[in-house]
């Protein structure tokens, strides 16, 4: 056997098939495997979602399992951005799934951007509930100088140690809301990486960033930092089918949502590593059973929250239209609601919203919780973005473009009046615009409230995707849709922010 520039091994000459099994034989002769598991970027999903290829964390552990079973020691880890994203985290602010990864059996989490969403002091909290240490060595708290929670974690891997250093992402503060991370620093990944493997690498046999920074982030520290064995990465949701080899250092990522499990497998040769390898594992065919001690714990949490998404958030006198053919063509009331509870949750000049994102009426009288799930069910995120007005007379003309057929990019605003001639050519069919009653400047920069669905592009509006994006605030439509309507706000009629010439 000879290793490649890839870092794999491989025999050193061509083989025939009958010379397998002996190949394989003195593998399992001559060295000893060792694997870690990861997942990252679960954002929430407790629960199996068959139609969306969504695993959950039940049949997380059966395959975590299977690899105990397979390898002579194993580790499992995550990349972060895991306690928020759905409803059976979000009721319990994150307990629910660190208590679910208790039961798994967690050694060692990075701390994601989303992880602060509840605000780091729910962080610190959920960092003393967790049996694993969760990590993030470049997040420093200003008062003090110290690391908001831990910088690196050891763990041991058969008669092996495995240093785990903790990175997040230096954007979080754009990522989240501000008053989130008052008062702690986010330092640059690369710099705070390059000291503490330093640290590090004289106290363990290997050295393992555990990062939550995106997959081109992974790719640079691997290029400027000497003595990382292995880089396991979150937050840009690539899917590396096999670690793979990139300056003297192997990198992987686990997709997203518990849609695969990440393994990487340590080869040992007289007691040094001498490569590694792996895989992303996916549910093909249903082949995994779920964890029955876990999916029984799934359940309970499920259960709990449904029962909660009972509970009346308010009264309203008119019933809020959310009808498909009524949100794709023209401005609705429960448009015009989401997005003026956009624009105040962003402190936005005006708010966006596509039509294609409400999914049903909300009836007159009581509303609960899963009245509003029901009209908006995506896991759409509120962001602002600072755009020129010519960006937004572009998108005007997107979101009008096809009528009178059903879009579902059709755009309901706040904050602004939109008149248009239907029937001139498309995108020639806008003819006026005023924001807070004045006219349009095309070369004005304006803070836009939306979702990261339009952000990024979606719906046909790529004039999005370059916008610069200032606030991530890491809450669904949903929840400000329930905050807003808690709150007592008047509910809009349609008031013609969106009429024909």
């Amino acid at each position: 056997m000879t290793g490649y520039t890839n870092g794999y091994m491989r025999p050193n000459q061509n083989i025939a098939p009958h010379q397998v099994d002996a190949i394989l034989e003195r593998q399992d002769n001559y060295f000893t495997k060792r694997s870690i598991v990861h997942t990252n970027d679960m954002h929430g999903r407790v629960m199996q979602y068959d139609d969306e290829g969504v695993m959950g964390l039940a049949k997380v552990h059966t395959i975590y399992d299977l690899i105990k079973q397979q390898s002579e020691d194993v580790l499992l880890v995550d990349g972060g951005d895991t306690f928020h994203g759905t409803n059976h985290v979000h009721y319990t602010e994150g307990q629910a799934m660190v208590e679910l990864m208790n039961q798994i059996g967690y050694d060692a989490m990075a701390a994601g951007n989303h992880e602060f969403n509840y605000g780091y002091n729910r962080l610190l909290e959920l960092s003393d509930l967790a049996d694993f240490p969760i990590l993030a060595s470049n997040v420093i708290v200003d008062e003090t100088g110290e690391p908001l929670v831990e910088r690196y974690s050891i763990a041991e891997l058969g008669d092996k140690k495995i240093g785990f250093v903790g990175i997040t992402t230096e954007d979080t503060p754009i990522r989240t809301h501000p008053s989130n991370v008052e008062g702690i620093t986010f330092y640059n990944d690369v710099e705070i990486a390059k000291r503490e493997v330093e640290a590090i690498e004289d106290k363990v046999d290997q050295v393992v960033l555990l990062t939550h920074s995106g997959h081109s982030v992974d790719q640079t520290l691997a290029e400027e930092i000497e003595g990382v064995d292995l880089i396991i990465g979150g937050h840009s949701h690539t899917a590396v089918e096999q670690p793979f080899y990139h300056d003297r250092t192997f990198i992987a990522q686990a997709h997203e949502h518990t849609k695969a499990v990440g393994v990487v497998n340590l080869y040992y040769y007289e007691d040094e590593l001498a490569s590694m390898n792996g895989q992303l594992i996916r549910d093909v065919n249903e082949r995994f059973e779920p964890h029955p001690e876990t999916d029984k714990l799934v359940q309970q949490y499920v259960t709990k929250v449904d029962e909660a998404l009972s509970e009346v958030i308010g009264s309203i006198d008119t019933r809020l239209e959310g009808d498909r053919e009524v949100v794709r063509r023209e401005e609705s009331n429960l448009g015009n609601l989401i997005t003026d509870a956009m624009r105040q949750r962003t402190d936005a000049d005006v708010a966006i919203m596509n039509g294609g994102g409400i999914r049903d009426s909300i009836e007159a009288g009581d509303v609960t919780i899963h009245d509003v799930m029901n009209a908006f069910p995506f896991i759409n995120l509120v962001e602002a973005q600072e755009m020129t007005g010519d960006v937004l007379v572009e998108a005007l003309e997107e979101s009008l473009s096809v009528y009178p057929e059903s879009n579902g990019g059709f755009l309901h605003v706040s904050g602004m009046n939109v008149q248009y001639d239907p029937e001139a050519a498309p995108y020639e069919r806008i003819t006026s615009v005023e924001i807070d009653g004045e006219p349009l400047d095309t070369t004005k920069t304006y803070l836009v409230g939306t979702n990261d669905f339009l952000a990024a592009g979606g719906d046909g509006y790529a004039m999005f995707e370059d916008q610069e994006i200032v606030l991530s605030t890491g809450e669904l439509l949903s929840e400000i849709l329930i905050d807003y309507i808690r709150s007592g706000e008047e509910i809009p009629d349609v008031e013609g922010r969106i009429v024909q010439q």
